[in-house]
């Protein structure tokens, strides 16, 4: 961008809660005409003599702020409004808080993809739950996760559980065929290497074991020889709250 410095040192003033480049265009706007190229452009930076390898920002933002995108787009209306660009009426308010919030929607559903490809599927359900109360049933975004969804954020979930526990360093499968199958989605989705995974009894002490029943009612045989309650899981227990 190429800007006036008269212009630049009263418009560019630090936001945080408003995404700064709508806010910086009201202010600029404010200020005097802005004219964009006819064919837009970016340019990223992956490496530089600076800080390589470093992070994009740009990726960061894309996954944790859609709601300062629209706070940015509230700042933008309001300082319309306020400069006397924009007649504010009940009819326009409605117009262009359904422009905001499918904008907003639709940068959630990205977020949602960014997080679900980092394999971090317990995030991307939090934004789930808010795309489909938004409206957007169907978003082609969230469509090539929909199914396996629930399964993976119910396997994250417990691999939370028993990560975060204190002094558990063995999982119990109990009733799985499939153990190696199982064993290599739970490393895949974040289990520490330092938690054996086993389908045996073994000489573990209990307090330091965690149990995955696939039979909810081997959970009481499990609680009744000593595992501790909290720690010793059925899928119901992981996947109630899994509401698609």
């Amino acid at each position: 961008m190429i800007y006036r410095s008269s212009t630049l040192r009263s418009a560019w003033i630090p936001r945080e809660f408003c995404f700064y480049p709508f806010a910086f265009l009201a202010h600029f706007l404010d200020q005097g005409a802005v004219t964009f190229l006819q064919r837009p452009f970016y340019r990223s930076i992956a490496n530089s003599a600076i800080a390589r390898d470093r992070p994009q920002e740009g990726t960061n933002d894309v996954m944790t702020s859609w709601d300062r995108y629209r706070g940015g787009l509230e700042y933008f209306l309001y300082t319309a409004v306020k400069r006397g660009a924009l007649i504010l009426t009940p009819e326009t308010r409605l117009k262009y808080d359904e422009m905001c919030r499918i904008f907003t929607l639709n940068r959630m559903a990205v977020a949602f993809r960014f997080w679900a490809v980092r394999k971090n599927f317990i995030k991307a359900y939090e934004l789930y739950t808010r795309i489909m109360w938004g409206g957007m049933l169907d978003h082609p975004e969230i469509r090539p996760f929909r199914e396996r969804l629930p399964l993976m954020v119910s396997i994250q979930t417990l691999v939370s559980e028993v990560n975060s526990a204190i002094g558990i360093d063995t999982l119990l499968l109990a009733g799985f065929t499939e153990v190696a199958a199982l064993e290599n989605l739970m490393r895949e989705l974040g289990l520490s290497e330092k938690v054996k995974v086993t389908k045996e009894l073994t000489d573990s002490p209990l307090e330091s074991t965690a149990v995955f029943v696939s039979i909810a009612s081997d959970r009481d045989y499990f609680v009744a020889v000593g595992y501790l309650p909290n720690l010793v899981f059925h899928e119901h227990d992981l996947a109630r709250n899994i509401i698609m």
